[in-house]
């Protein structure tokens, strides 16, 4: 027997949860409307530990198109000879499998010892004894592969990197709803972008996965709000983070910028569809595409000014690096005040 669900390359690709759930979403074009209220606002931690977009649980649980089943390995073990028979009831009725695996077991990726990563498995083969799955093991790139039933047993079995996510094995299944596009909600989520509203204390959000303390070398673990508070940049104060670290040489530099490409690169995209459901007129779309596409170029030219500077490091790069970082902050917000009032309209 063999069962391969949908799946696109997704249109942004900053991490698995990301990446994931947008090549699920895209094989249903309903879902762009979803997807233009959200993955507004995007923050990054104090110590550099992490950054993505806000919200993280939204990925998943918040998301109304997808139904998340989910379960621990040891109670697989319990009621399945092997893992892998799990994670092909799953693929049979409909659900993508989001798992850690033991990437030194599966031969796609480059590493040669021990390494625990997420990834999704979308698909297998009974006849050639193989799994398809989707992660960032082409040169760091998204992509598709395939590994063995032996392969995926044993990689899955060895995944130990902490006690919270990655014994976890995820079902994550497309459903077929109707979705209405809220404009006020937009305009809500770029209002709390422009005064930098730290939403995890605005939300009172309460997830294992937002809460990056990196507490006794576990990055999985809880602090209050008022710790929460002070730990994260969010909306316009992410530029401030990322001119502090430009000034200190930090060598986690390339990912948040990318992050900030790519949040500029969907919100071109939101333009478009803001323009194409008549929420903003003509004259508004020309301004704000021309701003937006601006910002977008001087974000991706930062992610490759920084690239080159990894390849052969000079302060002279680093400052041109920095002066734009500050020069398309400037340009966002005006950018954002002027989506607002055309909104507003």
């Amino acid at each position: 027997m063999k069962r391969v669900l949908s799946v696109i390359d997704p249109i942004i690709t900053h991490t698995p949860p990301i990446a994931n759930l947008f090549s699920i979403l895209g094989t249903n074009p309903n879902t762009e409307s979803w997807i233009m209220n959200n993955f507004v606002n995007i923050y990054i931690h104090e110590n550099e530990i992490f950054d993505n977009f806000y919200d993280r649980n939204t990925f998943f649980y918040g998301c109304p198109w997808i139904q998340v089943v989910q379960i621990r390995r040891e109670i697989v073990l319990r009621i399945c000879d092997r893992i892998i028979d799990y994670v092909k009831a799953l693929i049979d009725e409909g659900f993508y499998v989001y798992v850690a695996g033991n990437t030194e077991c599966i031969p796609a990726y480059p590493n040669d010892s021990y390494g625990a990563h997420n990834f999704m498995v979308y698909g297998y083969d009974d006849e050639n004894k193989e799994f398809y799955f989707s992660d960032f093991f082409l040169n760091s790139k998204y992509a598709r592969g395939k590994c063995s039933y032996s392969e995926l047993e044993e990689a899955l079995k060895t995944s130990n990197m902490n006690r919270y996510f990655v014994n976890l094995i995820y079902g994550l299944k497309l459903k077929d709803i109707e979705y209405k596009f809220e404009i006020d909600l937009l305009s809500e989520k770029l209002t709390d972008y422009l005064n930098s509203t730290n939403l995890f204390c605005k939300f009172k959000t309460r997830k294992d996965e937002e809460f990056y303390s990196n507490k006794g070398g576990n990055t999985y673990n809880y602090f209050s709000y008022a710790e929460m508070k002070s730990l994260y940049f969010f909306g316009l104060s992410y530029y401030d983070k990322l001119t502090e670290m430009v000034q200190k040489k930090s060598k986690k530099l390339k990912r948040p910028l990318d992050l900030l490409y790519e949040h500029k690169f969907l919100m071109s995209r939101r333009i478009n569809f803001l323009y194409q459901n008549k929420y903003i007129i003509e004259s508004e779309y020309e301004g704000l595409i021309t701003m937006c596409k601006d910002i977008s170029k001087l974000s991706l030219i930062n992610r490759n000014g920084y690239i080159k500077y990894q390849m052969k490091p000079s302060d002279l790069l680093l400052r041109r690096i920095n002066e734009r970082i500050i020069e398309t902050k400037e340009k966002d917000c005006l950018f954002t005040e002027r989506l607002l009032k055309a909104l507003d309209r």
